[in-house]
């Protein structure tokens, strides 16, 4: 994970990258993280009742607000997912979301060791 410097560093740099100030970034990344807590706990269900529709619709919603907020991991992860659903594919799903949960879950370490 790196040090705590390194993190700061890169939530700064990810501000930068959207062109936004670090502090409205941060507003907006705790924002995100919450609510991305929720579509993830919604996706979990979505997945399995086998519903791709809603899969689909969660998904997309997650991915593109990690495009807007410059967060290529998770927007990549939700691509592939979103495409997968589209085509009434479910396979791996559970796999992605758990990925997903992993690296909202460093999001949020980071954004907590800034906001404090």
């Amino acid at each position: 994970m790196g040090s705590s410097k390194e993190e700061l560093i890169n939530l700064r740099q990810m501000a930068e990258n959207v062109g936004l100030e670090e502090k409205e970034y941060l507003s907006l990344l705790v924002l995100f993280i919450e609510m991305s807590i929720c579509h993830l706990n919604e996706l979990k269900s979505d997945i399995l009742k086998g519903d791709s529709r809603k899969v689909y619709e969660t998904i997309h919603t997650i991915r593109g607000a990690a495009e807007n907020l410059g967060i290529p991991e998770m927007s990549e992860i939700a691509k592939a997912m979103e495409l997968k659903a589209r085509k009434d594919v479910l396979e791996g799903a559970e796999e992605a979301r758990e990925t997903l949960v992993e690296k909202l879950a460093y999001l949020t370490e980071v954004s907590h060791l800034r906001y404090n």
